[in-house]
């Protein structure tokens, strides 16, 4: 559940925004200097940052998941509205910012972008920059789930349409290949 820096060889440099393991399962709490920021399931899913110290503050009294921690800023998607809606906040509380309202699920913040599955657009994968510029289509896999962003590569569960099973695509677009098929025993798979 805690924002980590991963792979620094080979050049690469990542920094993460929430751990894939969380993301997957709604990313309901992110860490971020010795803060916590987390869904609390108590009082209907509002953003609450606690501190070392035990004390806490709502952030947003709005039902949110997918949260992501990183450069100061918490991304997290609302889920109280019927479409939903992509923010940004400042760690502190200020600066509430729109970035979309594209209905994003599996959000992974990862350096400078915001990778996420659309939902309204039958799960089409996209990219957008954390400023909420430059959505680009990555995908259009039908209803993606379970998206991991690692190393440059985009990993996710396509339970649907023609390629079922886990299949990888490189964040720009490129390489797509399925590593895993649904079942063996599927036509489709054989």
């Amino acid at each position: 559940m805690y924002p980590y820096r991963c792979h620094e060889e080979e050049g690469i440099n990542t920094e993460r925004g929430n751990t894939t393991g969380n993301i997957v399962n709604r990313g309901i709490v992110s860490k971020y200097d010795d803060k916590v920021f987390f869904s609390n399931l108590n009082e209907n899913g509002h953003l609450y940052k606690k501190e070392v110290d035990g004390s806490t503050e709502l952030l947003v009294d709005e039902p949110v998941e997918f949260i992501n921690v990183l450069d100061g800023w918490v991304y997290y998607w609302v889920a109280d509205t019927d479409d939903g809606k992509l923010f940004k906040i400042r760690t502190d509380g200020t600066d509430k910012t729109l970035i979309n309202d594209d209905h994003d699920h599996y959000i992974n913040v990862v350096d400078d972008h915001i990778y996420y599955s659309d939902y309204l657009d039958e799960g089409t994968i996209y990219k957008v920059k954390t400023d909420g510029s430059n959505k680009t289509k990555i995908t259009d896999a039908e209803f993606p789930s379970d998206l991991s962003v690692v190393d440059n590569w985009i990993y996710y569960y396509n339970p649907h349409g023609e390629n079922p099973g886990i299949h990888r695509i490189q964040t720009d677009g490129s390489n797509h290949s399925k590593l895993i098929c649904k079942s063996e025993e599927h036509e489709r798979c054989r």
